[in-house]
């Protein structure tokens, strides 16, 4: 998939919404949104989108102040990931692949941050009420020109299991 200059790739709302992407080799490149300013890629304004088998690269949010250069996910959303990959996303405001106001989890299979940057969050901003639960998943040379590196966590609760940060930047908390 590669998208129109515009808007999200997918947006998925409704109160019991369940989106499942399998995609076995499938990469969205180049998302940019400007119409709703956050979410390049993906955005998650309630239910829940399972990515499996999904590289998302090159998306961002162009605005000013904009979050989840990949994926945006709203308070009450859910994102699920398996063996989903992001790359060399961003945003000009938190959370180069994910903004996460509602919940993020990654049990099965590994999933990869790789070069994504942001101002806070180079890879995941995880908002005040947030959950971000992630298992296997690999950080490397992600950026923010303020706070957390690969992941910055305002708030809200956060679980990494077996995963690794690596050459991950930021003025302060250059992984977390």
């Amino acid at each position: 998939f590669v998208a129109a200059v515009g808007d999200s790739v997918f947006v998925v709302s409704g109160t019991s919404t369940i989106a499942t992407l399998n995609a076995l080799n499938v990469t969205v490149t180049a998302g940019t949104d400007v119409t709703t300013y956050d979410g390049g890629a993906a955005r998650v304004d309630s239910g829940r989108l399972i990515l499996k088998d999904l590289t998302i690269t090159g998306s961002d949010t162009i605005a000013t102040a904009r979050n989840g250069g990949g994926v945006y996910v709203a308070a009450g959303a859910s994102l699920s990931l398996s063996s989903a990959a992001f790359v060399n996303n961003r945003a000009s405001a938190s959370g180069g692949a994910i903004y996460n106001d509602g919940t993020v989890l990654a049990s099965s299979g590994s999933s990869s941050f790789t070069n994504n940057s942001a101002v806070n969050g180079g890879a995941i901003y995880a908002a005040t009420n947030s959950t971000t639960t992630l298992s296997s998943a690999s950080f490397s040379t992600n950026r923010a020109t303020v706070n957390g590196g690969a992941v910055y966590q305002q708030g809200g609760t956060a679980a990494f299991t077996s995963s690794s940060f690596t050459d991950n930047s930021a003025v302060d908390g250059g992984a977390v």
